[in-house]
């Protein structure tokens, strides 16, 4: 168990009381939706009532009128359109949903998925040689990064034109594509859109352009938003997996697309929920997250994505169950591959590293799995509240993947050694890089030189809470309010609160393998607790009779009870 520092957002009970009178909610909730940016009560109704028709226009992002102009020419002309995307869940349904929408517009397309090991990320050279001999006169790279510019380069010589649909910051130059399509190099209103959201703005116009003379003939209007609306299950698949905040457009296509995974069509879908045993339940983000979301990146990290992406486009349910029996089976030996570098990893910087030196773990092996040592990078986080960056061997390259924790900033921090790298990406949360083994060394004490410069805070992890508060503020119908914010996701997770000065009412026990529980009281009400996964805090509770804690509340409806239980988050 590692100490967290708290941290609680600031209330505003002018602006609460406000909010709480004209939408009829109580002033908790109200606070709640401040804290998500609420700024008005029309602001706050906007939050919790947004629908579909309050997404911005696609016209909005910059290149979508030239883009849909050269498919519409590509169609007319009968020309091959190649989808290159890229192997996680978010380039999985960028995909599809591409493939689809293509499709439906008569166009003669076919896809390329990348393998992981052989191709790595983003467009490649064999890619677009092996295009050039298809006749592919057009390529659309979905989720792909903002690079290859060489690549693009390639292709254009080669008489090959190259649309870029993405959701990456860019660099210094942006591609010279044809066509850029992403909110975050243009005004476009609404910048956290994941790859799969920025697909889906492209299908909306070219679902609205009439000029492909192989379009149904009668295609109605009513016809054309029920296409896009029956693939929201693949944006929020995708959405959700990419761990993209979940506000603004990203919360009303997921809202959305939530409801269409429950009533899916698809026989992939349904396939990949049967194999995962909740195909007879609501689908939530956490199910999306922790169940489906898994299983489809297991594809891409074992062996190739590219079953996914047949499994999701299958029109049979035979195939479709075969696949995700394939993706089930890969899942496993993902956990399992997962499990002993994990354990090797953990042993290493136990026995290797001086952690009051190093306050970054730059761990590398041969033979480590390159599709699973993101996750590793992760557990070790958990473990050693350092970031940590792992790196697989092979051959005198390595190939790395890498977590933070708190402010630190891999990506920035990455760019200031970049002298040492073949090639790095990513955000503020995690990397990927590629380095040669000779200048692994050099980069371990060049990284962790540039971490000994900024104030150690910026490595412990941030607990946030919306706002202390009094056991008797959370009644029944309080907190049956909170699944007003559902979907939750990053940017709008489950409310969290803490109360100061509990007192431990019974011994907390360990239940299951890792969970506990134990009850609470302050000066007027009385609560059951239940950690899942705290079993580590065992320990430092049963030596305490006072503690402050910091909890999320839900309706407990275990053997119909219906009682509001505290779910814990940290304790000090």
């Amino acid at each position: 168990m590692q100490p967290k520092r708290w941290k609680v957002k600031k209330l505003e009970p002018f602006l609460s009381g406000q909010i709480s009178n004209v939408l009829g909610i109580s002033p908790c909730t109200a606070q709640l939706l401040i804290n998500r940016g609420s700024k008005t009560p029309k602001e706050a109704q906007a939050f919790l009532n947004g629908n579909l028709s309050d997404l911005h226009s696609p016209y909005l992002l910059n290149g979508i009128g030239e883009a849909s102009a050269r498919v519409f020419q590509a169609i007319e002309n009968d020309e091959k359109i190649l989808v290159y995307g890229d192997y996680d869940v978010d380039g999985i349904t960028s995909i599809c949903l591409m493939l689809l929408t293509l499709k439906q517009l008569g166009a003669n397309a076919s896809y390329y998925m990348p393998h992981r090991v052989k191709d790595g990320y983003g467009l490649n050279m064999t890619a677009i040689k092996q295009a050039e001999k298809e006749n592919v006169k057009l390529i659309i790279t979905c989720d792909c990064g903002m690079d290859g510019s060489e690549e693009i380069l390639l292709a254009k010589q080669k008489g090959i034109d190259t649309i870029i649909v993405d959701h990456h910051k860019a660099g210094v130059h942006i591609p010279p594509a044809l066509a850029v399509i992403n909110p975050k190099v243009c005004s476009y209103p609404f910048k956290e859109l994941a790859g799969v959201g920025v697909v889906f703005k492209f299908a909306q116009v070219l679902q609205e352009k009439t000029c492909s003379p192989r379009r149904n003939i009668g295609t109605s209007r009513r016809e054309e938003l029920d296409f896009l609306e029956e693939h929201l299950d693949l944006v929020a698949l995708g959405t959700v997996s990419d761990v993209v905040p979940l506000i603004g457009e990203n919360r009303i296509l997921v809202k959305y697309g939530l409801s269409k995974l429950d009533s899916s069509k698809k026989v992939g879908i349904n396939a990949l929920k049967n194999t995962a045993k909740i195909n007879n339940k609501n689908i939530t983000t956490r199910d999306i997250g922790f169940i489906l979301g898994p299983r489809l990146n297991a594809g891409g990290r074992i062996d190739t994505a590219d079953k996914c992406v047949k499994m999701l486009l299958s029109q049979c349910e035979q195939e479709a169950l075969e696949i995700a029996s394939l993706l089930e089976a890969d899942n496993k030996q993902r956990q399992k591959i997962q499990e002993e570098i994990c354990q090797e990893a953990m042993k290493m910087a136990e026995e290797n590293v001086n952690f009051r030196e190093n306050r970054i773990l730059v761990l590398a092996n041969e033979g480590w799995h390159p599709g699973v040592i993101g996750i590793v990078a992760s557990r070790l986080v958990d473990k050693f509240s350092k970031p940590a960056i792992l790196i697989s061997l092979n051959n005198g390259i390595g190939r790395g993947s890498g977590r933070s924790i708190g402010d630190f900033n891999l990506f920035e921090n990455l760019g200031k050694v970049k002298e040492l790298l073949v090639t790095f990406g990513g955000h503020k949360h995690a990397c990927g890089l590629e380095i040669a083994q000779d200048n692994i060394e050099p980069f371990r004490n060049k990284i962790n030189s540039l971490a000994e410069e900024l104030p150690i805070e910026e490595f412990t992890s941030l607990l946030v809470a919306d706002a202390y508060m009094s056991l008797d503020i959370l009644t029944d119908s309080v907190v049956k309010e909170f699944q007003l914010f559902s979907p939750f996701g990053l940017s709008n997770e489950e409310p969290v609160f803490i109360t100061k000065n509990l007192q431990i009412m019974t011994e907390p026990k360990k239940v299951g393998s890792n969970h506990i529980k134990f009850w609470v009281k302050d000066e007027k009400f009385h609560r059951e607790v239940i950690g899942f996964g705290k079993a580590d805090y065992l320990n430092v509770l049963n030596k305490q009779d006072i503690i402050d804690l910091a909890y999320t509340a839900q309706i407990d409806g275990w053997e119909n009870r219906n009682s509001v239980i505290l779910k814990m988050e940290d304790v000090q």
